[in-house]
């Protein structure tokens, strides 16, 4: 997955601003079966491509998760048949119509529902969601999202089988052509930031180490590192609140910028670096979620001044 990152402004012992940046997020589908195009496929003619998966209760997955199945299809043959060595899908070579899906309770003893599916590659194409509001997507060739927004989400440890009908132009190009199947998340990944002094007072002229305990709440990664530029002067916010250590810039490695989990140090990384110690939280029900201590040692030689740094929290999953 592509890492987030989380920007904090820090004046005084206090938080001034939080901007959040996120992608999309993606659950899990497992045990597929088959869902490659049938060998006696021919251009032109309209063929089924089934298929059936799972969707288990790990830590990737959350309940009530939007049945919306993206489906891409591309050639993989290259061979002497397609012109410039290119067989690449384009709209409208292929149709997806008359889809539906089988839930299961059970499998294959208690069926829940039958359903029609709806496929789309439209773009710019708009899915509105009763639940998970709406989003509007640019779709690339070759890609369908499929979904049926009048019916009730994935469930845990549910079983589905995907019917696919699939007609294709008759002047598509011979060659082998494959699906591949995932879930689309409709809801941003988030990173959610508590933060909490707890020293409250900075003396001037004395060592002194600041604190501030981090509670972190992530859905779309279970892991993050950190980096800080250093500390430089100039940082007035509109609240008059200062963070009063004064004299030159100081440096991430000069303030001993840390982390501590579980009674570890983490170092914290500069402006240019992560670092490269992952903290790992654990999960519950697709979300991470955890607290940590950063510490950053404020010497009796700094002077007073106004300033300000600039935090980031690289987001990816890991295992534990």
């Amino acid at each position: 997955m592509n890492p987030k990152t989380l920007t904090l402004i820090i004046a005084s012992i206090f938080i001034i601003g939080i901007v959040i940046a996120g992608v999309g997020a993606e659950r899990i589908i497992s045990n597929l079966e088959g869902i490659n195009l049938p060998e006696s496929f021919i251009a032109g003619t309209e063929v089924q491509a089934n298929f059936s998966f799972d969707y288990l209760n790990i830590n990737e997955n959350v309940p009530d998760s939007p049945l919306i199945i993206k489906i891409d299809i591309n050639c993989s043959d290259e061979g002497e048949n397609c012109p410039l060595n290119d067989c690449s899908v384009w709209k409208g070579d292929f149709e997806l119509k008359n889809n539906f899906i089988k839930r299961w309770w059970i499998y294959p003893w208690i069926k829940r529902e039958s359903i029609p599916l709806y496929c789309y590659e439209n773009s710019p194409l708009t899915i509105n969601h009763p639940q998970e509001g709406s989003t509007t997507l640019e779709v690339p060739n070759g890609t369908f999202y499929c979904y049926n927004i009048n019916y009730k989400n994935l469930d845990l440890d549910e079983h589905d089988e995907v019917f696919l009908n699939i007609l294709s132009d008759p002047a598509l190009y011979p060659g082998q052509y494959n699906i591949t199947a995932s879930l689309y998340y409709l809801q941003e990944e988030y990173i959610h930031l508590v933060v909490t002094p707890i020293v409250s007072h900075v003396p001037y002229g004395q060592n002194t180490t600041v604190k501030f305990n981090m509670s972190f709440e992530i859905k779309g990664g279970n892991a993050i590192r950190m980096k800080m530029s250093d500390l430089f002067e100039g940082y007035y916010s509109s609240e008059g609140i200062t963070f009063t250590i004064g004299g030159a810039n100081y440096t991430v490695e000069e303030l001993n910028a840390r982390l501590v989990y579980n009674e570890t140090n983490y170092s914290v990384g500069n402006e240019y670096n992560y670092t490269q110690d992952a903290i790992v939280f654990p999960t519950y029900n697709g979300i991470a979620k955890g607290s940590a201590v950063f510490m950053m040692d404020v010497k009796d030689y700094m002077k007073p001044g106004t300033y300000h740094g600039t935090y980031q929290f690289n987001v990816t999953k890991e295992e534990p």
